[in-house]
């Protein structure tokens, strides 16, 4: 199962840098709209794929991400399987169209194929979406799809029932390649969840923010359990196709629940230069991205 919202494309990592810091004014920030009043509950999806025989059918939904802050405005996220064993389903749905990635495997053996579509109507981020349309391939011209199925057409309703977003400040202390970060930055959707296992809590906090003169999705994780507290910062950029990445070296001052996460840690790039950045700040949980089933 895909783990919700977290990256699993290559990272690239910074180098060296000074440590001017940035007056650029940090960019509108997408808010979630109002929600209607009315029971809340798991957040709920019905989806059907057409085309090949190991694609079509019905889908089982795990997680939904409502009010996701992108660049371009705020999606709903939904991660699900279907009957071909290992293949993993995301939706992504925007006000203008819907996107369809199924992939498998991981590392050297990891595949990909993409579809979009424009057939989405009553699109709310916060609310839902219904979806009927025609897709068409918009895999990379060099990826590797192995035999993953084509997918010709979708039918989906998504009802996120009162699903909260979260929020928090984070602020941050040193450099990057880049420049500063924007501190303090706001977190507009902050996802947090045991379903790694019993016993483990995991925070996922997001926010557009700017990096030196830059626009940029930032992302603050923590993670603990019996075995450790940890924590890390990710740093994707509007006009930049890499994103960066920091993690705590030792234990971090992580304290994570379902309802709430404190964040106070040193996190440093892996590789040379290996620059570091102190991460502090607290976050209140969103309400639960796990589907009724």
């Amino acid at each position: 199962m895909r783990v919700p919202l977290l990256a699993t494309a290559c990272l690239a990592f910074i180098v060296a840098c000074g440590s001017a810091t940035s007056t650029t004014p940090t960019p509108a920030i997408p808010t979630a709209e109002a929600t209607p009043s009315g029971p809340a509950g798991p957040p709920v999806v019905q989806a059907e794929l057409s085309g090949s025989a190991s694609v079509s059918g019905p889908l089982h939904f795990t997680d939904v991400t409502c009010a996701n802050p992108t660049f371009s405005g705020l999606t709903i996220i939904a991660d699900a399987t279907n009957a071909t064993p290992n293949l993993a389903i995301r939706l992504t749905l925007s006000s203008t169209a819907v996107a369809v990635q199924l992939d498998t495997g991981s590392g050297s053996s990891y595949r990909e194929r993409d579809f979009a579509g424009s057939g989405i109507s009553g699109f709310n981020a916060s609310t839902g979406a219904t979806v009927s349309s025609p897709l068409h391939d918009t895999t990379a011209a060099n990826g590797k799809i192995g035999s993953i199925g084509s997918v010709s057409s979708i039918t989906a309703s998504v009802n996120c029932k009162g699903q909260t977003a979260g929020s928090g400040a984070f602020t941050f202390t040193g450099t990057t390649a880049q420049g500063a970060i924007s501190s303090p930055l706001t977190v507009t959707r902050v996802t947090c969840s045991t379903l790694a296992g019993p016993g483990v809590y995991t925070m996922h906090a997001v926010g557009i923010g700017t990096v030196g003169t830059q626009a940029a999705l930032i992302g603050v994780f923590g993670n603990a359990s019996a075995s450790g507290h940890y924590a890390s910062v990710t740093l994707s950029l509007q006009n930049n196709p890499i994103s960066y990445f920091f993690t705590s070296t030792a234990a971090a001052n992580v304290t994570l629940s379902t309802t709430s996460a404190r964040v106070d840690a040193r996190v440093t790039e892996p590789y040379a230069p290996m620059d570091t950045l102190h991460v502090t700040g607290d976050a209140t949980c969103g309400s639960s991205i796990q589907t009724s089933g």
